[in-house]
């Protein structure tokens, strides 16, 4: 268990410990006080580009690795 803020430490002790064979790797993503209307994230907008650039790079390093999905905290 953890202080940590933030679902990644909760949801990975929850999985880690209903799933002790898998590994689980997270790929910090966020950028606080951004939005989906403020041109930041959209296809083709700069934390959009930034985000599936760091994707690519984590996939091509760790090719055995597969996609999970995304964790999303909206506060």
């Amino acid at each position: 268990s953890s202080t940590n803020i933030g679902p990644d430490v909760g949801f990975a002790d929850a999985w880690t410990a209903a799933n002790p064979d898998d590994t689980l790797v997270f790929m910090p993503g966020a950028d606080g006080g951004t939005g989906f209307s403020d041109a930041l994230w959209r296809v083709g907008d700069d934390l959009y580009a930034d985000a599936v650039a760091r994707i690519n790079a984590l996939f091509a390093a760790n090719p055995g690795l597969e996609f999970g999905g995304f964790l999303w905290h909206q506060g």
